[in-house]
């Protein structure tokens, strides 16, 4: 398992793309310039030798980062 080191900022941007937002909506979320949500990924990209944000995803998860919340499927419920 890889140890990856990230900033304090980092770790937040990471973990609103663990969660399959986009850079508009990470930058919503945090209070940040979208180019600042851009250039954390593409630093981590770099830190990880990540080859998209897509890849810096799966790599974040197999090094244990954090487990992306999975929706499980169930019965929809009925409108009264």
């Amino acid at each position: 398992m890889m140890k990856i080191g990230l900033t304090p900022k980092q770790i937040k941007v990471a973990k609103q793309l663990l969660l399959g937002k986009g850079n508009q909506e990470i930058s919503d979320a945090l209070g940040i310039a979208v180019v600042t949500v851009k250039l954390h990924i593409s630093t981590m990209c770099k830190q990880t030798s990540s080859m998209n944000r897509t890849h810096l995803a799966l790599t974040l998860e197999r090094s244990g980062f954090k487990q992306r919340p999975f929706k499980t499927a169930g019965r929809p419920k009925a409108v009264a």
